[in-house]
């Protein structure tokens, strides 16, 4: 058994490496959480940060071998933080999977897919009260975990810059905010979002639309942006001005999208002010706007616009 701090004197079993770094670093905290949610059980904040400690060791070590390159040391560095980031991979990957499949409501959580909630979240808002505050404090204490181990391995500085990172994604924004700070938030918010018979219908119209506009602009994204990178890599020159008239095009065809994803928005929030309050508006605000480009880009696309500092198009700034 794991006792409820790390701090605790003689008796662990640990090795005597591990000891000497707790030692070292001065390490002696309480059970609480670097983010103090307190969803997360003393003896696994404790496990996170023996996790951290060990990953930082094997880390400083393995860069003192010969020869390493930069990348080396960088897959070094990120094999170091996986161990962290994937405490309860399994456990969560489950219940991602099961609310998805067991969608309580179908023809709700399907509504709400097609004004481009992702599948988890529109199936987690039809939940009954119970499973979703189970899902909350699941969700949460992943999170305090990766966190509280991550603290060890990178500092403090480094966490919090991840924290930020984080909160750039609408549902990540409405965790570190609302859903784990406040025990009642998820089962006193979200019920009457996902009854969208009370509220959904008056804005089929504006949904269809952007829903059909949605698929067919990403579809056409995707395609014009796999064939420049196919062509550019067939081109000994002007392969920058390919590229550059490609994101232009990417641009105008986002924007249309944009300009719809507003007009579907204006309707459906002053529909869920009318019906279920401002706070419900406002979380389904934050859940879809929120990182919208980020989050409806390819990766690889979106890494271009930002490291090549790509214009957003005027209708799509601040999404």
């Amino acid at each position: 058994m794991m006792r409820s701090s790390i701090c605790v004197g003689g008796g662990a079993d640990w090795s005597i490496r591990l000891l000497f770094i707790l030692y070292f670093v001065g390490f002696c905290q309480s059970a609480s959480s670097f983010l103090a949610w307190q969803k997360a059980t003393g003896q696994q904040i404790e496990r996170a940060r023996i996790i951290g400690i060990q990953a930082r060791y094997v880390y400083s070590q393995a860069i003192k071998s010969d020869g390493l390159t930069e990348r080396d040391r960088k897959l070094l560095y990120l094999d170091g933080l996986q161990k962290c980031n994937s405490i309860d991979d399994e456990l969560i990957a489950s219940i991602d999977k099961n609310i998805v499949k067991r969608s309580y409501r179908k023809s709700d959580s399907d509504a709400l897919e097609k004004t481009g909630l992702n599948p988890f979240f529109a199936s987690f808002v039809t939940l009954p009260a119970v499973d979703m505050k189970k899902v909350v404090n699941l969700a949460c204490a992943k999170h305090e975990q990766q966190l509280e181990c991550g603290l060890q391995y990178e500092g403090e500085q480094k966490t919090n810059q991840r924290i930020a990172e984080l909160m750039e994604d609408g549902g990540n924004r409405q965790m570190f905010e609302h859903e784990c700070v406040d025990e009642d938030y998820a089962t006193g918010v979200y019920p009457c979002l996902g009854r969208t018979d009370k509220w959904i219908g008056a804005c089929e119209k504006e949904i269809s639309e952007y829903s059909i506009l949605r698929e067919k602009v990403n579809n056409k994204i995707n395609s014009v942006y796999n064939s420049a990178i196919q062509t550019v890599k067939s081109m000994n020159e002007n392969r920058e001005q390919v590229f550059t008239d490609t994101m232009k095009l990417i641009n105008y065809a986002e924007g249309s999208k944009c300009l719809s994803f507003k007009k579907m928005r204006v309707c459906l929030l002053q529909q869920l002010v009318n019906v279920c309050g401002i706070e419900t508006a406002r979380a389904l605000n934050t859940s879809l706007s929120v990182g919208y480009l980020t989050s409806e880009r390819p990766p690889r696309l979106q890494m271009d616009f930002q490291n090549f500092s790509y214009p957003v198009h005027p209708f799509c700034e601040k999404l």
